[in-house]
């Protein structure tokens, strides 16, 4: 479990203020750096996203993780709490059969996952919320594209470039802004675990301003979040989004009919899959709180 933060010199609500304004200094600091760069790039500030090149997404991805998630992540903690390495818990050893459960977990959860989004995507607002539908719609499609650029190269290194990129790059600053900053936080404030895990979890979907991945991406984040409680090292919920992002990239490259094997999933036809991953995922998770239960106990 997570140990108890030795640090009282600032309070709950206190921390959570200097996250959120390091975040958004971060997101407008992001904005600015992305105008910067369309101007280099293109010579214009304002340029169409059909002129949009892979390069230039690839660059404007890093950029904007490094500087939206990354930096305020150890800007805050630094001036916080002064050890980065020690608060994030990245020297923590942790036992390799938590890294087996994670690893199965992340594949077996995968179909329920899938099912969550089939839903989430075909959530139809009442019609006094029309206009926040169709903005809802054309921030996905834009996602959408910028996505479809991301997947165009279909070269082995274009591949492992997205990896690194989508899968590594995003895993690691995600979950160090998220889990290893905003859960013990949300945590101090609460007193709660799992209030803590649940809250971070809506936050970091939220964030992602994707209303149509919102309800899939809260169950991933909290998974996220109970890794990172009972086996208290960051590196396990890195690990666990890294190969659920690398999962989704490589599906993208490989060859249906229609779009992409994720696109192409359909809860009814699959509601097996579905039925194994909830049986599955929960014997996992049980299997996890079991192992902590056994770990706590053996160093009483």
């Amino acid at each position: 479990m997570i140990k108890k933060e030795e640090d009282h010199s600032r309070g709950g609500w206190s921390q959570f203020v200097s996250w959120a304004l390091f975040f958004v200094v971060g997101l407008i600091f992001s904005i600015l750096v992305s105008f910067a760069l369309s101007y280099t790039w293109y010579g214009s500030t304002r340029i169409s996203m059909e002129l949009y090149t892979v390069g230039y997404i690839r660059v404007s991805q890093v950029v904007g993780t490094l500087i939206m998630f990354l930096a305020p992540a150890f800007l805050h903690i630094h001036l916080n709490h002064g050890n980065v390495v020690g608060y994030l818990k990245l020297k923590e050893k942790t036992s390799w059969q938590y890294i087996i459960i994670a690893t199965l977990m992340i594949i077996a959860i995968q179909p329920l996952v899938s099912m969550l989004g089939h839903y989430n995507q075909n959530i139809q607002l009442p019609e006094a919320l029309l206009s926040w539908e169709e903005f809802f719609k054309s921030s996905t499609e834009s996602t959408n594209k910028i996505l479809q650029l991301f997947f165009s190269d279909k070269s082995i290194l274009g591949l492992i470039i997205n990896i690194v990129i989508v899968a590594g790059l995003a895993a690691f600053a995600e979950e160090i802004f998220f889990r290893g900053c905003l859960q013990p936080i949300i945590q101090r404030i609460t007193k709660n675990i799992h209030l803590a895990v649940w809250i971070t979890a809506i936050i970091f979907s939220a964030i992602h301003f994707d209303f149509y991945g919102f309800v899939p991406r809260i169950l991933l984040g909290a998974v996220l979040g109970y890794f990172f409680v009972y086996t208290n090292n960051l590196w396990v919920p890195i690990l666990v989004h890294f190969l659920n992002n690398t999962m989704a990239v490589i599906l993208e490259y490989v060859p249906v009919e229609n779009g992409s094997i994720l696109d192409n999933f359909d809860p009814e036809k699959d509601f097996v899959y579905v039925i194994g991953s909830v049986i599955i995922t929960s014997f996992l998770f049980i299997l996890l709180i079991r192992k902590d239960a056994q770990n706590k106990y053996e160093k009483v």
